[in-house]
């Protein structure tokens, strides 16, 4: 039952008494549009009062957990009754007309712990199945039983509808979700497996570079060692040099003595001397300033060197440090590389609950089919009941006709034993044996005992289906 008031609909799920003193209301709402339902107040009409019944729950909003159920429960000081006229009234913005609240029954009406064993019977059943007014009850009962339980299977039909629907909405969401998280997943492994190899590529690079810094490193040091021993040698040279410029000016001041104490035919020889003296100096001259050339060409090579040893050094340090910063980042790309793996667990563990909610979802297709072959089966007995009424019926009449043809008979009795009440008792107890068996034995009893069996037997056989599908939960 749906009711709409100012855009705002309300359908109504069910609406009964959950106790003496309890009145509980579950249904939906739609076009709230984000606007919250005030204070429920059901307004109640009986014995030409109105009764105001303010919602007992905390929360007027309350909805029954996994669902969109909207739930009120209201108290009531008397007795169950059938009221006249029943609303639910929100927050004096919206009023919506109610059914007649309907008492709780469990299953087909029947109270827990009340359900019939098959094949057990009672002497209260016997006597029903003797009595056609027992009989016609219990097929009236057993119709609104019938149609009760139509309406709840069709209840249970549409919940089930209901809840295949959500299920494969959740499933579509789930397998999206999956789908969008699986292609998320391989693309950051692609983006990190690519940084990953662009990253060892450049250590790679980095670390042949070093070596190749190395080996230059080497290679100059080699040098530097060759040029201080070529220094050192020229130096040693310089210094032969010197000794033998000191020695050669040793010989010439002495000879310089012996000529001063020589003849005068030796003076050439003491020019001559001179001028060897002269060019010794000139070659002693010419050596320092190799010297002096070879030592500032020497030191500015050490220099050279020098720098470039501390250059190649600090090269050597920033490529120690930019091995160190890769190899941080190596080692962060593996973690995001393991965290990538976890979220893949993560990932197979949601598709194995999709799996799980698949076949949860086969399971209640089934159930529904099954509820189906139970509609089915309902509908069948609906008919066997029906017949079975109608077979009631007949009987009736017919026993009604018999009833009738006895009462005649037995006033004639009576009034043939009121003429001959001087008769000995022998015969009072023949009209007695008369009325006792004989009576069986005439064409009447002969004929009801002959069609009771086609009626009681349906009767009993239909029961008898209706107690084993009670038995088995299959309704």
């Amino acid at each position: 039952m749906a009711s709409t008031t100012q855009g705002v609909a309300f359908r109504l799920e069910r609406f009964e008494w959950t106790s003496r003193h309890r009145l509980e209301l579950v249904g939906r709402w739609s076009g709230l549009g984000g606007r919250r339902l005030g204070q429920p107040t059901l307004i109640v009409r009986h014995g030409g009062a109105t009764h105001r019944l303010p919602a007992t729950a905390d929360d007027p909003e309350a909805t029954e957990p996994g669902t969109d159920l909207w739930r009120a429960v209201f108290a009531w000081e008397d007795e169950p009754a059938a009221f006249d006229e029943t609303q639910l009234e929100i927050g004096r913005n919206f009023i919506v007309d109610l059914p007649p609240p309907r008492l709780r029954r469990s299953r087909f009406g029947r109270s827990k712990g009340s359900r019939p064993q098959i094949g057990a019977t009672s002497p209260a059943s016997v006597v029903e199945f003797t009595d056609p007014l027992a009989l016609h009850a219990a097929l009236v009962a057993a119709r609104e039983e019938a149609e009760r339980a139509k309406e709840e299977l069709e209840q249970v039909r549409q919940q089930a509808e209901h809840a295949t629907h959500e299920a494969e909405r959740a499933q579509q969401r789930r397998r999206a979700e999956a789908e969008r998280l699986h292609t998320e997943l391989s693309t950051v492994r692609t983006m990190a497996e690519e940084a990953l190899a662009r990253e060892r590529a450049y250590y790679h690079d980095l670390d042949a570079r070093y070596r190749e810094v190395e080996d230059t490193l080497v290679v100059q040091r080699a040098e530097h060692e060759r040029l201080h021993e070529e220094l050192r040698d020229h130096a040693a040279a310089t210094e032969d040099a010197r000794e033998r410029a000191e020695r050669l000016h040793t010989a010439n001041e002495v000879a310089e003595k012996e000529l001063a104490d020589a003849n005068r035919g030796q003076i050439e020889a003491l020019a001559h001397a001179r001028a060897e003296v002269d060019r010794l100096q000139g070659e002693l001259a010419g050596v320092a300033a190799d010297r002096a050339r070879w030592e500032s060409a020497a030191r500015a090579e050490i220099e050279r060197l020098s720098a470039a040893l501390a250059g190649a050094e600090q090269h050597a340090a920033e490529t120690e440090t930019e091995a160190g910063r890769l190899r941080t980042g190596l080692a962060e790309r593996d973690e995001e590389l393991w965290r990538a793996r976890v979220q893949l667990g993560e990932l197979r563990t949601q598709q194995e609950d999709v799996e799980r909610l698949t076949a949860e979802l086969d399971d209640a297709r089934r159930h529904g089919e099954e509820s189906e072959q139970l509609r089915e089966e309902l509908a069948a007995t609906r008919g066997d009941a029906e017949a079975a009424a109608t077979d009631a019926r007949r009987v009736r009449a017919r026993l009604q006709a018999v009833r009738e043809q006895l009462e005649g008979t037995v006033a004639h009795q009576q009034t043939a034993a009121g003429r001959h009440t001087d008769e000995e008792p022998v015969r009072a107890e023949a009209v007695e044996g008369w009325d006792a068996s004989g009576w069986l034995e005439s064409e009447t009893g002969q004929r009801i005992f002959r069609v009771l069996p086609f009626v009681v037997v349906p009767l009993l056989l239909g029961e008898l289906v209706l107690l084993a599908l009670l038995a088995t939960g299959g309704l």
